[in-house]
């Protein structure tokens, strides 16, 4: 049993040098470390180390950047800090309180507006037979910009013949059979 655990904590050891030996060797010191994810929301996603206020709001350092399969080992200021990077933090019990309370608060939240924006919005798939005076008849797909309006054309059935996903210069013509997708409330006009 105890050399299962001995292995156990020699494997833990290896596989977290930085954390082991703060452990090891601060711990009566009150020195810990704390590792954090950096939220995709973060205001500092996108940042350099220097231009965060770790050190100066909460006093903690950080010692380690786990980004991926790599590994920044006492990075210096220049190096940025991206969403879901990894940060070891070092720092006393209530530094890391600090650095732990800041990163949950330093998160973007939109407004009334932008949260509106980013509701869901009722998608729809719609098929329209256009006629000569149809509003895409005699337009390439370039022309007709429908992206910029949130639609998109899927699929043209025309004389018998099914094109996925239309190139940009294909010309509608009446007859065709059209598929788009997109927000109901962008492609009104389908109606």
């Amino acid at each position: 049993f105890m050399a299962n655990l001995n292995e156990k904590e020699q494997q833990q050891r290896r596989m977290a040098p930085v954390t082991s030996k703060v452990s090891d060797k601060m711990a009566r010191y009150n020195v810990k470390t704390d590792m954090l994810t950096i939220s995709p929301d973060s205001l500092y996603a996108g940042k350099p180390l220097m231009e965060l206020p770790f050190r100066h709001k909460s006093g903690v350092n950080i010692v380690k950047i786990v980004r991926g399969s790599r590994t920044i080992m006492i990075p210096t200021g220049s190096e940025m800090v991206f969403p879901y990077d990894k940060l070891l933090a070092v720092g006393t019990k209530e530094q890391l309180v600090e650095f732990r309370k800041d990163m949950a608060e330093e998160v973007y939240v939109p407004d009334k507006t932008a949260a509106d924006a980013l509701a869901p919005r009722e998608f729809q798939l719609e098929s329209i037979t256009l006629k000569d005076d149809s509003w895409l008849t005699g337009k390439t797909l370039r022309e007709t910009d429908m992206r910029s309006y949130g639609c998109m054309v899927i699929s043209v059935v025309s004389d018998g013949q099914v094109t996925t996903n239309p190139t940009p210069d294909y010309r509608f013509k009446s007859g065709d059979l059209v598929w788009l997708a997109g927000e109901k409330s962008a492609c009104e006009w389908w109606d």
